[in-house]
């Protein structure tokens, strides 16, 4: 009488494996396809061209970093652990201010997972709602991912996200959600020494 059930549990096991599978296998196409879009420096993909847009409109391009290490902060506006990471991020990055540029990447502009946009497509909308959602303690420059190209190359959405560049722009860490200062530093110093171990190569 239980074999009918012992089978029901192992068929039921056997999907469950390969859905999983195939979610894997999806995650594997998803990310081939989105770095095929980039050119290969190092064997690795070049993020350099990518484009954020400042509180006026104007571009900048990651490029335009180079010379230290960089580290984007991907958050919006109305993310409570993004607001309680603020001033972890100001008091860690005052601590290594002269070894690395970070830079605050808003999502407002984008839609959520629900397809609201936290502020409006105009300029004024921008500068409005980014002065009142300025921690006070925070004094890192912002930029707008106006396109969503840069949040979906970083995978920048799961916000608070910190994405870490080397000197030349090139991926050093991702990880997301809030962390400690201590941890903070710890992973910011990392990335210093590795930075510095690649530049004496």
């Amino acid at each position: 009488m239980t074999r009918p059930a012992a089978k029901n549990t192992r068929s039921r096991s056997r999907r469950s494996l390969l859905a999983g599978l195939a979610g894997l296998a999806a995650l594997a196409v998803t990310i081939v396809l989105l770095f095929s879009q980039f050119k290969l420096r190092d064997g690795r993909p070049d993020f350099r061209d990518l484009t954020l847009h400042d509180v006026h409109g104007r571009a900048v391009q990651l490029r335009d970093f180079q010379g230290r290490p960089l580290v984007l902060h991907f958050f919006r506006s109305g993310c409570p652990e993004c607001w309680a990471m603020a001033p972890v991020l100001a008091a860690t990055g005052e601590e290594l201010d002269d070894e690395l540029r970070i830079v605050r990447v808003s999502l407002d502009l984008l839609p959520d997972e629900e397809g609201h946009c936290e502020i409006g497509e105009t300029d004024s909308d921008t500068a409005t709602t980014n002065d009142a959602a300025e921690p006070k303690d925070m004094r890192y420059p912002v930029l707008f991912d106006r396109t969503g190209d840069c949040t979906v190359a970083l995978i920048g959405h799961e916000a608070p996200v910190h994405v870490v560049f080397d000197s030349e722009t090139r991926l050093l860490r991702r990880f997301a959600g809030p962390r400690t200062a201590t941890g903070l530093q710890s992973i910011f110093q990392a990335c210093l020494k590795e930075d510095q171990e690649r530049q004496n190569l």
